[in-house]
């Protein structure tokens, strides 16, 4: 599905060494501080709530390490939900209150990476699923926007303190035997 092999899997570096690559790739490049005190406006850009809200944190927990103060409340922006504002903006605005069908479509209909492009007049480039593909793509989304005249703000509120039934103290998981399926 993503192209990646196991072999790549096994040399890659672990997670607290991506995330020391990336402060110091945002350091470097002056969007934050030594401390991570941010120089610069910026904004983490996902297509979809789960990458931020859901794995980063399910992975710094498993990792036993904190989420770095550079991923920042309030600096998270959701293309999907970001697309989703345009669209019903711009198609289907005429409607004061936004009834939850209208005919055959939904008012709030799911915008995946893909539609959201064709819907664009822009096609897919590269790989689906694979992460610097999908990057490319997803900013490929947010410059069309920003060139439409759409405002492009923060709009995922991704809490520091979002826990999971399996988190235990000292960053232990715990299993249910009996929820495990062969």
């Amino acid at each position: 599905l993503t192209g990646i092999t196991q072999e790549q899997v096994d040399q890659a570096p672990t997670f607290p060494e991506v995330l020391s690559l990336c402060r110091n790739f945002m350091v470097k490049n002056e969007l934050i501080d030594q401390r991570g005190n941010a120089l610069q406006n910026y904004a983490w850009c996902t297509d979809g709530p789960w990458d931020l809200r859901d794995f980063l944190q399910k992975q710094a927990f498993i990792s036993k390490i904190e989420r770095p103060s550079w991923l920042r409340l309030g600096r998270v922006v959701d293309v999907r939900s970001t697309f989703g504002n345009w669209y019903v903006e711009k198609y289907l605005g005429r409607y004061k209150r936004k009834p939850k069908n209208h005919g055959t479509f939904s008012i709030n209909p799911s915008f995946k990476l893909n539609k959201q492009l064709r819907l664009l007049d822009l096609e897919f480039e590269g790989r689906e699923h694979s992460g610097l593909d999908d990057s490319r793509n997803i900013a490929r989304v947010l410059i069309e926007l920003a060139a439409r005249g759409f405002p492009l703000e923060p709009n995922l509120d991704v809490s520091p303190t979002r826990t999971y039934p399996w988190m235990r103290p000292n960053g232990t998981v715990a299993i249910d035997s009996a929820q495990l399926t062969l």
